[in-house]
């Protein structure tokens, strides 16, 4: 559990590099000087808090914190976030032995958005989670793009779009750091293998 004043440290940082919404941010603080008067937090509270640490390790973000908190800080936040997957993963896998739809435990995941970027890699798609809304981000400056564009509207475009969500959803829910690294570089041997292909190829 963090001390107050590593929560107002974390307050701090992500208010100094927008790392948060003003709401989250201050809900820290709340939750920083409730501790400090030494009162409890409710579990709802608690699964608040969860939740911001969730979406403060998402990589852009935890890349900041990890050069502004203290170590023992880090070592604390790192150990929370292995905890709340640890959670998130045990609650998955009853919800899968209950209903046998895995994604229906990902509630806010279910509606993922679209949108572009340009890089000049064989990354094809990437993901970024903000608040627990995802955005599936393709790559307009890989060959497969244009290719890709040519049925748009159509159901093979909408599979192929479904089809990458699933990926992105489940490299989002890996329970470990080193998972992570697998999913992250499995996506991108991918585009690299799919840009060999294509344009060796008369497709």
């Amino acid at each position: 559990m963090f001390t107050a004043k590593q929560i107002a440290q974390i307050a701090d940082v992500s208010l100094e590099h927008s790392l948060l919404s003003q709401t989250d941010t201050q809900f820290l603080l709340k939750i920083s000087s409730k501790l400090a008067l030494g009162d409890l937090i409710t579990t709802k509270e608690q699964n608040f808090l969860d939740q911001i640490i969730d979406i403060l390790s998402i990589e852009e973000r935890y890349n900041v914190l990890e050069q502004k908190l203290s170590e023992h800080t880090l070592s604390l936040f790192k150990k929370t976030i292995s905890n709340t997957n640890e959670d998130k993963y045990n609650s998955i896998v009853k919800n899968e032995a209950k209903t046998g739809l895995l994604a229906r435990s990902l509630e806010n995941k279910k509606n993922i958005s679209f949108s572009t970027f340009s890089e000049d890699t064989s990354v094809f798609f990437k993901y970024k989670e903000i608040s627990g809304s995802m955005t599936l981000l393709i790559n307009q400056d890989h060959i497969f793009y244009e290719k890709l564009m040519k049925y748009k509207n159509s159901d093979a475009f909408d599979f192929i779009l479904e089809t990458l969500s699933a990926w992105i959803i489940y490299e989002s829910d890996c329970h470990s750091n080193k998972e992570a690294e697998i999913l992250k570089e499995s996506r991108e041997f991918w585009g690299k293998e799919l840009r060999k292909r294509l344009r060796s190829s008369d497709l």
